[in-house]
C-alpha cells in the first residue's frame, strides 16, 4: 500500500512546478505525524477538507489539532482567491501571537508585493446596556475607542519602517472579530492570525476568533505560532 501511495505522489509531483520535490509516506496518526514534521518545517500547508464521509471529519479534526499546535505556520487552504486579489488581512490585537502574525504577513507582503489590511477588531461587554442602580460602569466606555486607535497605530508603526515598500491599511472595528476579519476580506489573497489572542474577553483570537474563521472563511487561512524560542524565554 506504501508503495502504491508513494507511486501516486510521485506522479502528481511531476506535474508541479517546482525544482527539488520528496515525497514520503508514512504510517501513523495524521496529526502527530504532521506535528512532529512542523518542528523542523518553515511551513505546513493542508486541505480543508477530506474526499467526503467520515475521512471529511478527520481531516477536519486533523486540522483543527495541527493549526493549534504546530510549531511552524500553517495554512489551511479553501477556495482559489480572485486573479486579482492583491491584499493580506491580517488580524491584531497587541499580543505576541499577533506581533508573529504581523511579521509573517509583512514578509510575504514584501515578497509578493500585496498590500497588508491590518484588522483590528474590538469589542467590550454590553455593560452600557445594562440598567444599573448604583456604582460606576465597569470599564470606561468613553476612553476604549482612543486606546485601541492608539494601540493599532503602535503596533503598525516597527513593521511599516521595517518594510518601507509594503502599503498598510488600517481596518479598526468595533465588532466581532471574526466578522470583522472575513467582512475584510473581500480582496484578500489570503487571512493571517495568530493563534491566540491578548485575553478572553477583548480580542481572543484561536480559540474562537481563529477557529471561526477557519470555518468560515472563503480563501486560504494562515495560522502563526509564536516561534518556540520566544516562548521559552517569556
Amino acid at each position: 500500500m506504501r508503495s502504491g501511495a508513494s507511486e501516486d505522489l510521485t506522479r502528481l509531483a511531476a506535474d508541479l512546478d517546482c525544482a527539488d520535490i520528496q515525497v514520503v509516506v508514512e504510517i501513523g496518526t495524521p496529526s502527530a505525524l504532521l506535528l512532529t514534521a512542523s518542528d523542523t518545517a518553515e511551513l505546513l500547508v493542508l486541505g480543508s477538507r477530506g474526499r467526503g464521509g467520515f475521512t471529511a471529519l478527520l481531516l477536519g479534526s486533523v486540522g483543527s489539532q495541527v493549526t493549534s499546535h504546530a510549531s511552524c505556520p500553517v495554512i489551511v487552504m479553501r477556495d482559489d482567491p480572485r486573479a486579482d486579489s492583491n491584499e493580506l488581512v491580517v488580524g491584531i490585537d497587541g499580543s505576541e501571537h499577533s506581533l508573529a502574525a504581523l511579521d509573517f504577513a509583512f514578509d510575504e507582503a514584501s515578497r509578493h508585493g500585496y498590500k497588508i489590511v491590518a484588522v483590528h477588531a474590538w469589542d467590550v461587554p454590553s455593560f452600557d446596556l445594562i440598567i444599573t442602580t448604583d456604582g460606576p460602569v465597569p470599564l470606561p466606555l468613553e476612553h476604549v475607542a482612543d486606546d485601541e486607535v492608539r494601540l493599532a497605530a503602535e503596533i503598525l508603526a516597527g513593521f511599516a519602517q521595517e518594510y518601507p515598500d509594503v502599503k498598510v491599511a488600517e481596518h479598526l472595528v468595533r465588532a466581532p472579530a471574526v466578522q470583522a476579519l472575513l467582512d475584510s476580506a473581500t480582496n484578500a489573497v489570503m487571512i493571517v492570525m495568530g493563534t491566540r489572542g491578548r485575553n478572553a474577553a477583548i480580542g481572543a483570537l484561536l480559540g474562537s476568533t481563529s477557529n471561526g474563521v477557519l470555518h468560515k472563511a472563503k480563501v486560504p487561512v494562515a495560522i502563526i505560532p509564536v516561534p518556540p524560542q520566544q516562548l521559552d524565554a517569556a
